[in-house]
C-alpha cells in the first residue's frame, strides 16, 4: 500500500500560535523538521511526519507512534508521551526533558544507564525494528531513567537471514553513542573482544560456530572446566593484558543471574533474541 503524501509546508507548521521552534542540534531534524516548545514552556511537541529521503518534496507519516505503541512501557521506551492532532498535523507530546549530551551532562551518566539503553536497542531489534538514524538519548524527567528520544527515522528490518545492511541490530550506533557521547568508551572495547571471540572463522566453521554465541568475562580470575559447572559452556584463555579478561566463557544459551553471579561473569556478547 502507498501512503498519502503529505503537504512540505509540514515541516514549518507550529502546533499553535505562541509555539517556539527549538534550536535543534547539527544533523537533527532531517526528518521532521524540528520539534517547537509549548506556550508554558513546560513541553516538547515533535510532528508525527517527515521527509522519508533527503530533498524529496513532501512528508509521510513516521513510523514513531507505531513503534512507542509496540515497546509501550518497556524498558527505555516509558509512557511519557501522548498523541495530539492540531493545525491539520499530528503531534509526540512530551514533557521537556534533560537530552545527552546538550542539557544532560554525559558525566552524570552511570554504567547502568548506559546498559539501560543498551538493552532498549535490543529489545527494539527484537521485535525487528532498527533506528535508521543516530541514536538519541533523554532523562525521564519524572523517573530519571534513560529512554530513546527520537524514533522519526525508525524502519522495519530483517533477522539474522537479511543482508547486514539491513538487519534489526544497532549495536554499531550504540558503540558509537556510547563512545563519541556517553564517555564510555572501555565497555564499547570490552563489547568488541567479546564479539570477536565468536566473529573469526576459525570459530564459525569449528565444532561451536553454529551453537555457541553467547559470551561472557571472567575478569577477576582465569576460570577453567576443571571445577567451574557451566553446562556446555567452552572455556576460552584470553589475553589479559590487551583485554582485560582472563578466560572467555562461551555458552549455547544466555546464562541466568545466579550462574553468573556465582562465577563473577559478566555479559560480553550476545545475538538479537529475534522474536
Amino acid at each position: 500500500m502507498i501512503e498519502a503524501r503529505l503537504p512540505l509546508l509540514l515541516r514549518w507548521t507550529a502546533p499553535g500560535p505562541e509555539f517556539v521552534r527549538l534550536a535543534i542540534p547539527g544533523r537533527e531534524g532531517f526528518h521532521t523538521g524540528g520539534p517547537f516548545l509549548s506556550p508554558d514552556g513546560n513541553e516538547v511537541w515533535k510532528g508525527l511526519d517527515g521527509r522519508p529521503l533527503p530533498d524529496v518534496p513532501f512528508h509521510l507519516p513516521t513510523n514513531e507512534e507505531t513503534v512507542l505503541h509496540l515497546m509501550a512501557d518497556t524498558s527505555g521506551f516509558p509512557a511519557n508521551w501522548r498523541v495530539e492532532v492540531a493545525n491539520g498535523r499530528r503531534w509526540l507530546v512530551r514533557k521537556v526533558a534533560p537530552v545527552v549530551p546538550e542539557t544532560y551532562s554525559p558525566q552524570w551518566l552511570t554504567l547502568d544507564q548506559v546498559l539501560h539503553v543498551e538493552q532498549a536497542l535490543r529489545s527494539l531489534n527484537a521485535k525487528r525494528w532498527r533506528l535508521g538514524d543516530h541514536l538519541r538519548v533523554a532523562i525521564d524527567p519524572d523517573t530519571e531513567e534513560p529512554f530513546i528520544l527520537d524514533l522519526s527515522a525508525a524502519v522495519l528490518g530483517g533477522g539474522p537471514e537479511a543482508p547486514r545492511i539491513s538487519q534489526a541490530n544497532d549495536a554499531a550506533l550504540f558503540e558509537r553513542w556510547a563512545s563519541e557521547v556517553a564517555g564510555f568508551g572501555g565497555l564499547v572495547l570490552f563489547r568488541r573482544d567479546a564479539r570477536q571471540v565468536v566473529s573469526g572463522m576459525a570459530w564459525i566453521n569449528g565444532p561451536y560456530g553454529k551453537t555457541h554465541r553467547w559470551v561472557y568475562a571472567s575478569r577477576t580470575r582465569p576460570l577453567e572446566r576443571s571445577w567451574a559447572s557451566i553446562p556446555d559452556a567452552v572455556y576460552l584463555d584470553a589475553d589479559w593484558n590487551k583485554t582485560g579478561v582472563w578466560t572467555w566463557v562461551v555458552v549455547p544459551v544466555p546464562l541466568g543471574e545466579e550462574v553468573a553471579g556465582r562465577y563473577q561473569l559478566q555479559y560480553g556478547h550476545g545475538p538479537i533474541p529475534y522474536e
